[in-house]
């Protein structure tokens, strides 16, 4: 596997893992857990996002 290929691949098991981590904030919130822990996780979801997608867009500009 190219180099490309695994970054692409890792950007989106990050994107995947962000989104992930945000549904069962959200869903442990709505169940009454503590929020605080909640929120620190579903900002981690985000940022995990946010990352995941940003290395998947910087590895299509690397191929041009």
């Amino acid at each position: 596997m190219d180099r490309l290929k695994l970054l692409s691949f890792v950007g989106w098991l990050m994107i995947v893992a962000g989104v992930v981590n945000l549904v069962l904030a959200i869903v442990d919130i709505s169940s009454g857990a503590s929020v605080a822990n909640n929120v620190l996780a579903a900002a981690m979801g985000i940022v995990l996002t946010i990352a995941g997608s940003m290395q998947v867009a910087n590895k299509g500009r690397a191929r041009r």
